[in-house]
């Protein structure tokens, strides 16, 4: 580590398991501990679209629906109750 110019964190068995649970991103990572522009940049939120209202239910009417081979005749309205 002082080879390459590596920090080791106060408890360096942190930075042990990063290295040996990701060996090439974990070192990119030590090596560059203290340099922001070593890495991707934070996300940043975007603003939040305005939810598009749901349209209006297609009009009532009559249809025939078929449940297991069987026709059924239902009629359909408006409501939402």
């Amino acid at each position: 580590a002082q080879e390459k110019g590596i920090t080791l964190a106060e408890n360096a068995i942190d930075d042990v398991l990063t290295v040996a649970l990701f060996p090439q991103p974990g070192l990119k990572f030590l090596e560059n501990r203290h340099n922001p522009a070593a890495f991707e940049p934070v996300p940043q939120a975007e603003a939040a679209q305005p939810v598009a209202k749901a349209e209006k239910p297609a009009a009532s009417g009559v249809y025939t629906v078929e449940v297991e081979g069987k026709a059924f005749v239902v009629k359909v309205s408006d409501g939402g109750d």
